[in-house]
């Protein structure tokens, strides 16, 4: 059986959102952002412009060829899950060629692997330890697995040893 996915599986991603609506309960303020506003706030921002810059200043031995992205009240995922495949979509754009060899390197492999990058790249804190687990499988429901879903608070110092090494 295959449960990670180099690409959305939509029925899985349905399924999900259907287990999501009606087996948790929200609780003690919590509200989980639908997928349509999460994609709306993601689109707003300048991601295409923010990769374009890292990718283009890169020096041959720089480990940051792309944006960090830290989603501090994960919840579901549903950000997490949505930034990486408008990152991924803009990896997928670009032609290795136009970039020094590291860059071109790290293009083809993350074009042929998709989403092996978010490992390094992406970040979301949860403080609900349930939700850890949904924004973790929600992410190899949607065709990742490898973001850093991470069960600490988000409104915690950066000195939090939580964060030790990650952040």
């Amino acid at each position: 059986y295959q449960v990670r996915y180099t690409k959305k599986q939509q029925y899985l991603s349905d399924f999900f959102e259907l287990l999501l609506t009606t087996g948790l309960k929200q609780e003690s303020g919590q509200f989980f952002t639908p997928v349509p506003v999460a994609q709306f706030v993601i689109k707003s921002l300048p991601i295409d412009k923010m990769v374009e810059e890292k990718l283009s200043s890169a020096k041959l031995d720089n480990d940051t060829l792309l944006p960090y992205v830290i989603d501090y009240a994960a919840g579901s995922g549903h950000f997490v899950t949505e930034v990486m495949h408008v990152i991924q979509s803009l990896i997928d754009e670009k032609k290795p060629e136009n970039y020094n060899v590291n860059v071109a390197k790290a293009l083809k492999h993350w074009k042929d692997d998709h989403f092996k990058w978010a490992i390094n790249y992406i970040y979301g804190i949860e403080k609900d330890y349930r939700l850890v687990k949904v924004g973790k499988v929600g992410c190899y429901l949607h065709g990742d697995g490898l973001a850093n879903v991470i069960h600490s608070d988000g409104l915690a110092k950066y000195a939090h040893p939580d964060y030790k090494g990650k952040l």
